[in-house]
């Protein structure tokens, strides 16, 4: 699918400006020197000086439902005679953002990201995230979480989810169910920062952080949770018998504390939304309790993304790809085992389902402490222009996604991996706002996403 898109839009004309020629930009820094230069078509569109772009936030996800709410962007881009502006996607970017979703999900998050700050080569990143969930999704850990769905209680198997949804959604003549029996209630809040710094050009970057993190966790067993026909007394939950079994860690929640170690080969043209490069990422997390956690874990991620035009004198085609594996050791809380440590986000991603990893699985659908996964996309731009004086791209990304976990190092395989794919429309706007409207879909399903910036 990836392949025939490409040479369909190959044949089109010319659409690309030509390079970026260094003799027309004022001298850089020695400590920045061979970042890449942003593609001249992007360099010609980014505006100069301060604005802001705000999205609603209208959508429908799978998991939490209708969502309504915001999101608002404050970018610093200084001047076209300033050494950074043909180098960097932003000087200061503030970013705000306030979600509430019909199924009981609530997101308020605050970002600052400055690279370069005070002509520096160190960038500070820091943000703030509340996220709650009255049903948050929780399928076992490890291996067995990539069994079929079956009931409970009558064994039966079902190939879509929905399907499994609408049979445990049933009640019982006494007004039992087990509608809730993959979900709990959960609350993080989050505080973390990060610092890196430039070396070898701009290439190399390591980094150190601290994040610290509150979680609350609320079982749902005997509670009343929405049903068929209305609320019913919700019977044991998966969790509730882990948890009772002790074969999980972190049912009562916590402060979930960790240092964050990393250090990235970065070749990429233009962060939000690159045209070529590579990013090489190896990033850690240590939890101790001597950083006031209530758990002892480490977490190492490695992950690689390549960006591709193939003929970028032909036609704004991206063909892009990313592989990642992810190992965990120690008492790793079950609702921290999802997130892969990454350096290029304060609050890492979380998988295997949703938009971030298997795009048409639900979200935590695969969840153990050693996870692998692989995308392939096309990225498209189709069109552009100017509307009520703001710059739009417009873009059409196809793509693949696939991924698995287990147990231990050693049973790391390739067979029985999970697949998801789909079609995506990508609106860029004022250059480095993305925004992303996903259909995938999967052995379990379908799933809609619209979601800010691109799945990486």
């Amino acid at each position: 699918m990836l392949l025939v898109a490409a040479s369909l839009v190959l044949a089109l004309p010319p659409v690309r400006a030509a390079a970026v020629d260094p003799a027309d930009h004022p001298a850089r820094p020695e400590f920045m020197n061979r970042v890449p230069f942003l593609p001249q078509q992007l360099l010609d569109a980014k505006p100069e000086g301060s604005f802001f772009t705000a999205v609603p936030a209208i959508g429908v996800d799978p998991d939490d439902g209708m969502q309504i709410g915001a999101f608002a962007e404050f970018y610093e881009n200084g001047s076209r005679d300033d050494p950074f502006f043909a180098s960097t996607p932003y000087r200061r970017l503030i970013f705000a953002g306030l979600v509430f979703g019909t199924e009981g999900f609530f997101r308020a998050v605050a970002e600052v990201d400055a690279p370069y700050v005070r002509e520096t080569p160190y960038r500070v990143r820091a943000a703030f995230d509340l996220e709650h969930r009255d049903y948050d999704n929780y399928f076992g850990l490890g291996s067995s979480s990539l069994s079929r769905l079956r009931n409970p209680v009558t064994g039966e198997a079902f190939s879509d989810i929905d399907d499994y949804r609408s049979s445990i959604r049933k009640k019982s003549p006494e007004g039992f169910t087990l509608a809730a029996f993959n979900q709990y209630e959960n609350t993080r809040a989050s505080l973390q920062g990060t610092v890196e710094r430039d070396m070898m050009g701009g290439r190399l970057r390591p980094q150190a952080g601290l994040q610290l993190s509150w979680v609350d966790v609320n079982l749902l067993d005997g509670e009343r949770v929405d049903a068929s026909g209305g609320t019913g007394v919700q019977g044991p939950t998966q969790l509730g018998i882990d948890c009772r079994n002790g074969d999980v860690i972190g049912c009562a929640g916590g402060w979930d504390n960790l240092l964050k170690l990393g250090i990235s080969w970065d070749t990429r043209d233009f962060e939000p939304d690159p045209r070529s490069g590579v990013l090489l990422e190896l990033a850690g997390n240590l939890s101790a309790e001597w950083i006031g956690s209530e758990y002892d874990y480490r977490r190492l991620t490695t992950h690689l993304s390549g960006f591709w035009s193939p003929a970028p004198e032909r036609a704004d085609v991206v063909l892009v790809g990313r592989a990642y594996y992810n190992w965990q050791s120690g008492d790793v809380p079950f609702y921290s085992q999802p997130f892969l440590a990454v350096t290029t986000d304060p609050a890492g991603k979380t998988g295997l389902g949703g938009f971030q990893t298997i795009r048409g699985f639900t979200r935590n659908r695969f969840v153990g402490k050693v996870a692998a996964g692989a995308s392939l996309e096309a990225r498209w731009t189709f069109g552009e222009g100017m509307v009520f004086g703001q710059h739009l791209m417009y873009k059409l990304v196809p793509f693949v996604d696939t991924g698995r976990v287990f147990d231990t190092v050693s049973e790391t395989t390739f067979k029985d991996w999970e697949f998801g794919y789909g079609i995506g429309f990508r609106l860029a706007w004022q250059v480095s706002t993305v925004v992303s409207f996903d259909y995938a879909h999967t052995r379990e399903g379908d799933a809609f996403y619209m979601e800010l910036g691109h799945a990486f």
